[in-house]
């Protein structure tokens, strides 16, 4: 079984065609702004590089996601569309159905079996209860966190909470301050952020950030900092 790679940019930015400002600045962009770009064909968000992410690759490989995979945000899907293609049984969700489209066309293209990954719509601003009582081992955060503004952040970490097991664990990509000025990626997170939002009050443990690396063909150097982050649901 293989996963379909394409070409996505030349590398000077083209397919990076923001409507608005709020991918710059460092601020967060609105659920508006990607249903909006999700429903434009030709728009190729500029973390979409037609394969899963390395980082998580290599997280693969190192045995931190384990179990049934819940992966929130799936954007296109390829993420999911690796994890199934390695055994793993993955329930992928997104808020733009446009996305999911393109994530389902790519897991038919990629062969991936059949509802796997299940790819659902869901908006995480709000409480998830399609599933019933229904929770997962891990929940896969590549990118999603810091898309959403600081007040924002706990409600979706709140709504997050139930669909994770107790003992079970976030593996977390989110963009670091560590990416230089003049910025024109989404909102910067300090280490500080991250040990705020998983606090053991509101039910998580921070047990592992360290820095890495996310990429980004589309913006400037190819790469954007980030926090490779292992939480426990309490």
């Amino acid at each position: 079984m293989t996963t379909a790679t394409r070409n996505i940019s030349d590398g000077t930015g083209a397919n990076f065609k923001p409507n608005s400002q709020e991918l710059l600045e460092g601020k967060a962009p609105t659920q508006e702004y990607f249903l909006n770009e999700y429903a434009r064909e030709d728009w190729i968000a500029p973390w979409d590089i037609g394969k899963a992410q390395p980082n998580l690759v290599k997280a693969e490989e190192e045995g931190l996601l384990k179990g049934e995979i819940l992966d929130v945000g799936c954007g296109p899907g390829d993420n999911a569309i690796y994890l199934a293609s390695k055994g793993y049984q993955v329930t992928a969700l997104d808020l733009s159905q446009h996305a999911l489209d393109r994530a389902a066309k790519r897991s038919k293209e990629a062969g991936t079996p059949p509802d796997n990954p299940h790819f659902q719509q869901a908006d995480l601003l709000k409480p998830v209860t399609k599933f019933g009582e229904r929770q997962w081992d891990t929940a896969l955060d590549s990118a999603l966190l810091h898309c959403f503004p600081p007040a924002q952040q706990h409600q979706y970490l709140k709504n997050l909470h139930p669909l994770v097991k107790s003992g079970g664990h976030v593996v977390l990509f989110s963009t670091s301050d560590a990416n230089p000025d003049p910025w024109v990626g989404p909102q910067r997170q300090s280490k500080a952020d991250l040990e705020n939002l998983f606090s053991e009050k509101a039910g998580w443990k921070l047990e592992e950030v360290k820095p890495d690396t996310y990429s980004t063909p589309a913006m400037g150097s190819g790469v954007m900092h980030i926090w490779h982050a292992i939480i426990l649901k309490l």
